[in-house]
């Protein structure tokens, strides 16, 4: 359309944005390159850590300060990768699933594609501590009431949505199961203010349907 889309990156604790994409050098897909006076570095666990004129120096509790500190860089709890010195997030470390074999994967890119489906509300991958990841699909209801699909329709195109996003990560990250899982999305205890699915809480009351996927 035009419209340039200028993507920035940053949180409280670092006063303001600590990486941004400038009109005169945007890399569509990332957050940007590193502010001047602001350090950027990932760890070795995927995590970004950041050091600048804008980060903080702590929280009230010591004990959690000690925590968000890296020597002098704090631990920002996102995961992303630099490339070009272009940083682009790629999950939460919260989110990241361990496997049985000890792989940690972040299941951003995998749930990212697959809601690119319209009919698509939310994904959620799981698979902590199993040998394979399986996901459950929260169809948007919306897309659903004003399509004129018919069920295996809908079902044919989240199908392949699982497909697509499969073929974009390592065979590890693979979905080999999925459950189609209707949810009430106006429910507060589910959802977020920002319409951000509660993972924990969801998985907890799905805990049946996941068992399923490992049968």
């Amino acid at each position: 359309m035009g419209i340039p889309v200028i993507e920035g990156y940053g949180l409280t604790e670092t006063t303001a944005p600590i990486a941004g994409n400038l009109p005169h050098s945007i890399r569509s897909g990332t957050v940007g390159a590193p502010l001047p006076g602001a350090t950027i570095r990932v760890a070795d666990s995927g995590e970004i850590l950041v050091q600048g004129i804008g980060v903080f120096s702590g929280y009230t509790s010591a004990p959690a300060t000690a925590d968000a500190f890296d020597g002098d860089f704090f631990k920002t709890g996102d995961t992303g990768s630099i490339n070009d010195g272009f940083l682009t997030l790629n999950g939460r470390v919260k989110d990241d699933i361990l496997t049985s074999d000890g792989k940690s994967i972040s299941p951003y890119t995998w749930e990212n594609e697959v809601t690119r489906n319209p009919l698509v509300a939310h994904a959620v991958v799981v698979g902590e501590g199993r040998n394979y990841l399986t996901a459950l699909i929260v169809p948007n209801e919306e897309e659903l009431a004003s399509s004129t699909l018919s069920n295996n329709e809908v079902y044919a195109s989240i199908e392949k949505s699982v497909r697509d996003a499969n073929a974009l990560v390592a065979r590890n990250e693979q979905v080999k199961k999925f459950a189609v899982a209707r949810a009430n999305l106006s429910d507060p205890t589910l959802v977020t203010p920002r319409q951000k699915l509660k993972r924990a809480i969801f998985t907890q009351r799905w805990a049946r349907e996941i068992e399923q996927l490992y049968v």
